[in-house]
């Protein structure tokens, strides 16, 4: 009799977690916060459970040393830029990404260098990004405004140069780790893509033009085609507007932290056969200066970005600070896992939860604790690493923390039962505190 009213009452609270998760599974997740985001991913790490980077990227940072040595300016001197670009052009990189905003206007001959560069960027030369700088309107006013600049003319027809967005959120408050899919601007009938968007969609799309119009099409699904000449999107232009409509960010999965300080990674990505380091980081010293192998470039995305202090870009994520361009290495070099990852309902991941919190359960109530505890971790890991592989990061730690919140629930509610049933059905007083009663 006691083990089927054991099994009724972990019925009855499956049945009970169920329609609470249903509705509030974000609750469960917060009031536990365990393990964290960090843990899981540093432990997925280190027992090679988690897929890895899938896009090698290289990283040449302006660090302190040259910063200092180019005088400190503020902004980052535009010829500095030009001169690491023209640098890195004949090395036949896949794409560049400048993370600096260059909307700031300086000297003359400052601007003329970066002018120089764009307006010789030819069809043939690899695909070249800068960060669009926004001003966020009065509060309740709609999308923000982008802020006009010398240079917008190289920025529209054929050639392969692109403002991008690099808007990242925070989802739980424990730094960045999810990303903006695009931005719509103001008095515009192109959407901001994402650096991980734009270079999702550029070999799908075959062509700068053709990447502009997915780029229209997005801008005109969100406005409501509201522009004068609205594009034509159909399922002939190779992007899946009512997908990427639905979902507007993804996660950024962290598989590269603050550790790498200059050379290549010990992470491998096979990219043509090949296996090739994930990551490699350079300062713009040893690109002007000292030089650098050109295995290191070419057919790999490069970030220009800045490592000193007084760029401001440090951020927190879930595996610790960075900075902002090794932020978009992690984001870009799992773009386009994170893209094609599947969607899993909330009702899948909260019968996952509630069946893992089961099993838990059941195992802690029969078995000894030390043993099934170590068992159970094992599984926690198992699970994490199969729904980083099958879905993404978010209902990865999701479905585990979920399920480890819901054992904990579970267990206090059964204790705070058993107790009722040893005080009031079995009349033991006291002795209904205890274990053994």
């Amino acid at each position: 009799m006691a083990e089927v009213f054991r099994a009724g009452f972990i019925s009855a609270a499956v049945f009970c977690a169920l329609a609470l998760t249903t509705s509030i599974a974000d609750f469960l997740v917060a009031a536990t916060n365990l393990p964290s985001p960090e843990t899981l991913h540093i432990l997925s790490r280190a027992l090679h459970l988690d897929p890895g980077p899938d896009k090698p990227v290289t990283m040449v940072m302006i660090d302190e040393v040259d910063y200092a040595g180019l005088g400190e300016p503020v902004p980052m001197r535009k010829s500095h830029l030009a001169a690491l670009i023209d640098k890195l052009r004949p090395m036949r990189p896949k794409a560049i990404l400048v993370d600096f905003d260059i909307s700031s206007p300086t000297a003359s001959d400052d601007m003329a260098s970066l002018e120089t560069v764009l307006s010789g960027w030819s069809d043939s030369d690899p695909l070249l990004m800068f960060p669009r700088e926004l001003t966020r309107q009065a509060k309740g006013s709609g999308e923000p405004s982008a802020i006009s600049t010398a240079f917008d003319q190289h920025f529209r027809g054929a050639r392969p140069i692109f403002w991008i967005s690099s808007v990242f959120q925070n989802s739980e408050g424990g730094g960045l780790d999810e990303w903006n899919l695009w931005t719509t601007t103001q008095n515009s009938c192109e959407a901001l893509l994402s650096p991980q968007l734009l270079l999702y969609l550029w070999p799908r799309q075959g062509s700068p033009v053709e990447t502009r119009k997915a780029a229209a099409c997005l801008a005109s699904a969100e406005t409501g085609g509201t522009c004068a000449v609205a594009p034509r999107c159909d399922s002939s232009s190779n992007i899946d507007h009512e997908g990427f409509m639905s979902r507007r960010k993804a996660p950024v999965r962290f598989v590269l932290g603050d550790d790498l300080q200059k050379g290549p990674s010990q992470d491998f990505v096979t990219t043509d056969g090949k296996s090739k380091p994930a990551f490699y980081l350079w300062s713009s010293g040893d690109v002007l200066s000292r030089g650098i192998a050109a295995a290191s470039v070419q057919d790999r995305i490069v970030i220009i970005g800045g490592a000193y202090a007084k760029a401001g870009d440090r951020h927190d994520t879930p595996i610790g600070r960075m900075d902002g361009a090794r932020v978009l290495a992690n984001a870009i070099s799992t773009g386009d896992r994170m893209l094609e990852a599947r969607h899993v309902s909330d009702f899948t991941t909260n019968a996952l939860t509630v069946l893992l919190a089961t099993i838990a359960l059941v195992g802690f109530l029969n078995l000894k604790p030390i043993f099934f505890g170590l068992a159970y971790f094992a599984s926690m890991l198992a699970v994490y690493a199969g729904a980083l592989h099958l879905a993404d990061a978010n209902t990865a730690v999701t479905i585990v923390r979920g399920a480890i919140g819901l054992t904990a629930i579970l267990i206090g509610v059964e204790s705070v039962f058993a107790f009722f049933k040893d005080l009031l059905c079995h009349r033991l007083g006291w002795r209904a505190f205890l274990n053994n009663s």
